[in-house]
């Protein structure tokens, strides 16, 4: 289950025998199941439970990965590197639970071709969130396909019922999510590409118009 602090707690049964409670700084069920992984393989080895339980304890995560930075203005900014229709599934997932308010996905697509390919799927994937953004593709050094781009997610989202999307150019992204998000509502920055440069300045101007 997910805690307060916004990580995972989970109580440990092998061989029914319970050999205690786990608490991850961590959240979501993934990563749940990756610690699960970790403190079996971790067990065959020989290794204490205690032990692996107070390391795994205190990983933080990877770059870019849920990484949470609270506002003035009571907001949440969470920057993730998720790109895939699963990771981002699994990224919206593991934060629903414990929300305080909207969630608000704001999503660069990563590569005109995976874009073309996965755009039903995308179209799929952010029905979590209760308002979705859709800005310019990240190219990753890959030529432009010609008539692909941000919007046919975006068109994507809106024939799957996302009832509350839009498309907003790069450029504009940090004023447009500065003008719709409110205290209580958590900012997702999601994409493989630049996105993440974005952060700063949107936390940055957060704080100054709080």
């Amino acid at each position: 289950f997910f805690s307060d602090s916004g990580g995972s707690e989970f109580d440990l049964l092998y061989r029914n025998n319970l050999l205690g409670r786990v608490r991850l700084r961590i959240p979501g069920l993934h990563n749940i199941v990756n610690s699960l992984a970790a403190i079996g393989l971790g067990m065959r080895l020989g290794i204490d439970f205690e032990r692996i339980r107070d390391i795994i304890g205190e990983f933080r995560g990877a770059d870019r990965r849920f990484k949470i930075t609270r506002t003035m203005k009571d907001i949440l900014v969470i920057d993730d590197y998720a790109h895939h229709p699963t990771e981002i599934n699994a990224t919206l997932s593991s934060f629903v639970k414990t929300k305080p308010g909207r969630i608000i996905a704001a999503f660069q697509p990563h590569r005109y071709s995976r874009t073309e390919y996965l755009k039903m799927e995308f179209g799929r994937c952010f029905n979590l969130s209760d308002h979705l953004v859709i800005t310019d593709i990240y190219s990753a050094d890959e030529k432009p396909i010609k008539g692909v781009s941000g919007r046919d997610i975006y068109e994507s989202a809106r024939l799957n019922g996302h009832r509350d999307v839009v498309y907003v150019p790069k450029d504009e992204l940090v004023e447009y999510l500065i003008s719709v998000a409110r205290p209580g509502d958590a900012v997702f920055m999601l994409g493989a590409g630049d996105i993440g440069e974005l952060v700063p300045k949107l936390i940055e101007q957060f704080n100054l118009r709080s």
